[in-house]
């Protein structure tokens, strides 16, 4: 089980002219290359659909990890790709695809382990 902090929000504002507010929990317990991560966030009514993306910090490499997700689930699990660089620091993006690929928000950067 990883546990979160959830010290990043975003107020967006959306194409529908509507604002947007996503609180993004950040992974604080060991990420491990090749094993799941369940990310877990809050969203508001309106929030749009996003990519979410694992950046690695040092390279500007970008893993797309899911597409279309829906706000309101409120968390997605996902398989951290095994081959990232695991000496270099990530963060997950909320990213628009509607909006020419916008960042809708970033976690705090954090390492990812070497797979088992």
């Amino acid at each position: 089980m990883f546990s979160f902090s959830n010290v990043f929000l975003a107020v967006v504002f959306g194409a529908t002219g509507a604002f947007s507010v996503f609180v993004v929990d950040t992974p604080v317990a060991q990420v491990q290359a090749g094993a799941p991560l369940t990310v877990q966030w809050t969203s508001s009514a309106g929030d749009p659909k996003f990519s979410l993306e694992l950046v690695d910090v040092t390279s500007s490499e970008i893993f797309v990890l899911a597409n279309n997700v829906n706000p309101s689930r409120d968390h997605i699990t996902v398989i951290i790709p095994t081959s990232v660089s695991t000496k270099d620091a990530f963060v997950l993006s909320f990213v628009n695809p509607d909006q020419n690929n916008a960042v809708l928000v970033n976690t705090a950067e954090f390492t990812i382990a070497p797979a088992a």
